[in-house]
């Protein structure tokens, strides 16, 4: 392999597919995508672990206690303690529940907070629109120089990912407080209405931003009408979009859970090889395959004046027109 895992290797993946191949069905050209560059999202997997440092540090110590907090009040130490002291032998002390207890809250507040970045809640916006691009490029069967298109779409779209990446962290932040707060009211049917509002909102929340940075990395709009046209699109495809939500979830979330619940014993070195090496490029990369077929949908011919689309200098042009 050119270069350090793929790091500054400047020479061209190859000539792409042919205009007149036959066109194959999304099931079939996602999974030979996936297994053609597989090595290629193992490293931009490992390139986004090292930059999303600041993003994983911010939901581990601040997002997940605050999550844990407002839809587990219940999960404490002490609590889980008392539940596996339940299910221990006679022969467990004291000391063994403890640790047990600190090693299993330990694997919540790691699965929790991986899980909220890789849903985009909590992440370094230039970081998610550099790999964004990557990931694009490669959902279109288009080549990507993985350091030198990451660094320039980073660069590019600076100001608009950093502005999305804070209002997912503050929004996420707001609903998981409302959700307590409308939990706690006297009343059980307003309370469940109203808790029930919340949950669809984030439901909606979470779709957009799986739309809003593929957008940033495409069109030249301003935030107003990506966030228009992401709304647009998560209801107009709402079905489909909770379902490849479904997968996302499942794979940062339940996967591990059940590791940790069937094989105890190897989930930690399940999480560290799966997080640190294909977790995120996995479902970036299925997020983006998915949303290029509904811009493509939704959005290509679609505007009556001259394309508004982004060009960077070592990839071929754009074939979007942006909705206006």
């Amino acid at each position: 392999m050119p270069g350090i895992f793929g790091f500054f290797d400047y020479t061209k993946e190859g000539p792409g597919v042919p205009v007149n191949a036959p066109v194959k069905g999304p099931f079939k050209l996602f999974f030979e995508i996936l297994f053609r560059k597989f090595w290629k999202l193992v490293t931009i997997n490992l390139m986004y672990v090292v930059f999303s440092i600041p993003a994983l540090l911010i939901a581990f110590f601040l997002v997940t206690p605050i999550l844990l907090q407002f839809f587990v009040p219940g999960l404490t130490l002490d609590s889980l303690q008392t539940l596996m002291k339940d299910s221990a032998t006679t022969s467990t002390t004291a000391a063994d529940l403890a640790s047990a207890a600190s090693y299993y809250m330990a694997l919540i507040y790691v699965i929790v907070s991986v899980t909220s970045v890789g849903l985009s809640y909590v992440v370094v916006g230039p970081v998610q629109a550099g790999v964004t691009y990557l990931l694009r490029n490669y959902a279109r069967e288009e080549h990507a120089f993985v350091w030198m298109d990451f660094k320039e779409s980073a660069k590019s779209n600076f100001k608009q990912s950093s502005i999305v990446g804070l209002i997912s962290l503050v929004a996420i932040l707001l609903l998981a407080f409302d959700y307590n707060f409308f939990s706690g009211l006297a009343s059980p049917v307003i309370q469940g209405l109203l808790s029930g509002l919340i949950l669809v909102l984030s439901l909606l929340a979470t779709m957009m931003l799986m739309y809003l940075y593929p957008m940033i990395v495409t069109f030249k709009l301003p935030l107003g009408k990506m966030f228009r046209n992401a709304l647009l699109l998560t209801v107009a495809r709402f079905l489909p979009n909770l379902g490849i939500l479904a997968l996302d979830f499942f794979l940062l979330f339940v996967l591990p859970i059940l590791f940790a619940i069937f094989l105890p014993q190897g989930v930690v070195i399940f999480m560290i090889i799966f997080y640190c090496l294909l977790a995120f490029s996995l479902t970036l990369f299925l997020n983006n395959f998915f949303v290029y077929r509904q811009f493509r949908k939704f959005m290509l011919d679609k505007a009556p004046a001259a394309p508004t689309v982004k060009h960077y200098p070592n990839t071929p042009d754009d074939d979007f027109h942006a909705v206006g």
